[in-house]
């Protein structure tokens, strides 16, 4: 028998397993570029976090801000009603006092032409 006297032809043995090491080390690729990615993701989702503490900070803030100043503005519009009731009373005491004084001339007129 001739076949067993020649030698088995190894080479698509070869290329079969050439092309499984191929294969193997293009999938240990993918892993390693979808790690660095999963890795950048989760650092970029980190930093999303952060920003978002952060500006939930600053709007906490913001709003202790507001309500000051929102306490504040009610202080002065008290204050400037006070005011203006004050300017009120003394407007009409001002007027009272002009019309006196107008009728008390009036009369030292009325009485100086007698």
């Amino acid at each position: 028998d001739d076949r067993e006297d020649q030698p088995l032809d190894d080479q698509p043995r070869e290329d079969w397993r050439s092309e499984d090491r191929r294969r193997e080390e293009q999938r240990e690729s993918e892993l390693l570029s979808w790690r660095d990615r999963s890795k950048e993701l989760e650092e970029e989702v980190g930093a999303s976090r952060a920003e978002v503490f952060n500006a939930k900070a600053a709007l906490a803030d913001l709003r202790e801000t507001y309500n000051i100043l929102l306490s504040e503005l009610e202080e002065v519009r008290l204050e400037a009603g006070h005011a203006e009731a004050e300017f009120v009373k003394r407007s009409a005491a001002l007027d009272r006092y002009v019309a006196q004084q107008t009728d008390e001339a009036a009369q030292l007129r009325a009485e100086a032409a007698e």
